[in-house]
């Protein structure tokens, strides 16, 4: 059985202004397999905070947009169970582009708004030449971007810090 998580990631410069637009911080408490609401770690280049969205509360649409007004980000919403992925980035208020892909349903990758050149060459190598699976390409994608692939943590780099400040959902609530 999958789980749902979102990924946010930024240029390791922008760290602090996006953990500040996210109202989180930095904790010293080593978060080895990714099981807090939210933790965060770097990855090449980059700033990527995990986020368990099971254990913590949606941030909407119109939160992403205003954090985008302080800082340039790439989200990657990923349901193994649903086998679907939806990858967007955020900059200067607005969603610029974003890529989906609902393989439970058969569905392909579908590309809208300003999608950079090298995603959307990205995406269309692997669709002709370079996965068997629909699902795999957003994730591969986002790694392409970032240096950073979601199930690729067991390689002895424990970098994931949890984060503090965001409002959990209570145990007892599905919502």
């Amino acid at each position: 059985m999958g789980f749902n998580i979102t990924l946010f990631a930024c240029g390791i410069g922008s760290r602090d202004a996006l953990l500040a637009a996210f109202s989180l911080g930095l904790t010293d408490i080593e978060d080895e397999i990714n099981e807090a609401p939210f933790s965060a770690g770097i990855s090449g280049e980059h700033f990527v905070i995990w986020q368990n969205t099971s254990q913590s509360s949606d941030i909407t649409l119109a939160k992403l947009i205003a954090v985008s007004r302080a800082v340039c980000f790439l989200k990657l919403d990923i349901s193994e169970t649903a086998m679907a992925c939806v990858m967007a980035e955020y900059r200067g208020g607005t969603e610029e582009w974003v890529a989906c892909c609902d393989a439970g349903q058969g569905q392909s990758v579908e590309l809208s708004g300003k999608v950079p050149e090298r995603v959307k060459s990205f995406v269309q190598s692997h669709q002709l030449f370079g996965t068997e699976d629909e699902f795999e390409i957003l994730p591969d994608a986002f790694k392409d971007l970032t240096g950073f692939r979601y199930d690729e943590l067991s390689d002895g780099r424990q970098f994931f810090q949890a984060l503090e400040g965001q409002q959990h959902k209570p145990w007892w609530q599905f919502w």
